[in-house]
């Protein structure tokens, strides 16, 4: 037994696993075949398969049959409450899993047990076998800790800043506004200079163009000196990042337009959120360390020039699978608990994944003005 922060006494399920990617036979261990083997009940996918203390669960669940913690789904939730995990550091390097415990994954705890037959109840040795399974609810929460190795410093809203600090789990995540401030020159603003620079308005809507975009591109550059002093080993920085609607928390137009790979997630919609690219390290050929993003956001410029949409601030955050943002498929946005008890939420494919990185913002010094993140646009002038 052993007792741990959330003060409960619990079983420690010291197993060892070979996690890998091979399927398993599962095997009946009450029939044997002709020669004396396990008969084979089914071949399953790959997971992890652990054998829990017998003990505990006759006793918290067998043991109490006619009791009214089984009466009703309502009295049981209140009874059991479920299942901690909990990840241990290996070799100082910190460790992160990533379970799937949806209903359709076939996850669940199955009890198998063995009862008297209704015929031959005075016979001990009769007995049928016999199996209870408990499945996963939605109900999940992750207690994270994170040991920021530099400080974040207060966020400069009205300038912007000059390092963008990303981390998943409960970590951190930015704000980006397109746009943003007064052009003192034109007496406008920036975001109504730009549409006044691309198309025609009247009465402050879209009327036609005066330039085409063609493409459009947000630019980020890593803060390599920064990663290398800290000696972070480039197979650990966040290969995807996640570029959002913050203001609705949903994904921008050019994410549902972009091709899904939902068998390789690593391939998946890497036109508009394109991978870290990375160059060979010059002192290491083994390691190839990242050098900037580029995300494409043509579909989400046009509209706000051609269909008045609201420039809304966008969100940016690291990403373990950027097809799980899809809404039609799981709630994209997690709620995080804060100290101030603001309603914040994050991406859920963010608190998901255990990696961070530092990216150039735009308010950089001159020495960095060539990384500083900036927005692309190429486009046509049409010839009327």
């Amino acid at each position: 037994m052993s007792y741990d922060e959330l003060g409960s006494n619990m079983f420690v399920v010291d197993n060892e696993i070979d996690i890998n990617d091979k399927g398993y036979s599962l095997k009946d261990v009450n029939n044997l075949d002709e020669n004396g083997d396990k008969t084979l009940l089914s071949n399953e996918p790959p997971a992890i398969r652990i054998m829990l203390e017998p003990s505990f669960w006759e006793d918290k669940i067998l043991a109490k049959e006619g009791d009214a913690v089984l009466s009703n789904l309502n009295n049981f939730t209140e009874y059991f409450r479920g299942l901690y995990f909990k990840a241990e550091t290996v070799n100082d390097d910190g460790s992160f899993l990533v379970l799937n415990t949806t209903s359709s994954n076939n996850a669940n705890i199955t009890i198998y047990y063995s009862k008297l037959t209704e015929s031959t109840t005075d016979d001990d040795e009769l007995r049928d076998s016999s199996t209870y399974v408990l499945t996963f609810g939605s109900n999940k929460i992750n207690f994270l800790d994170n040991d920021f190795t530099l400080p974040i410093n207060n966020v400069d809203a009205t300038n912007g800043d000059s390092r963008i600090y990303l981390k998943g789990g409960q970590g951190a995540i930015a704000g980006i506004r397109l746009f943003d401030g007064f052009d003192n020159e034109a007496g406008i603003s920036n975001f109504d200079k730009f549409r006044n620079d691309f198309v025609n308005l009247e009465d402050n809507k879209f009327e036609s163009s005066k330039r085409l975009v063609n493409e459009a591109n947000l630019v980020f550059y890593v803060d390599r000196e920064q990663l290398d002093l800290l000696n972070e080993d480039p197979d650990n920085e966040p290969n995807r990042l996640y570029l959002y609607d913050a203001q609705n928390k949903t994904p921008l137009v050019d994410y549902y337009l972009d091709a899904a790979n939902t068998n390789l997630p690593s391939f998946s919609r890497i036109r508009h959120l394109g991978p870290l690219q990375r160059v060979e390290d010059e002192t290491d050929a083994d390691y190839e360390k990242g050098i900037k993003y580029k995300l494409k956001i043509t579909e989400h410029i046009n509209n706000l020039l051609l269909s008045d949409s609201t420039n809304v601030e966008l969100g940016l955050a690291v990403s373990l699978n950027v097809n799980i943002e899809d809404p039609s498929i799981s709630f994209s946005q997690s709620k995080v608990k804060t100290g101030d008890d603001l309603n914040l939420t994050v991406p859920i494919s963010s608190v998901l994944s255990p990696r961070g990185t530092i990216l150039y913002g735009n308010n950089v010094t001159d020495q960095d003005e060539s990384k500083r993140v900036y927005l692309e646009i190429y486009y046509t002038e049409p010839n009327y």
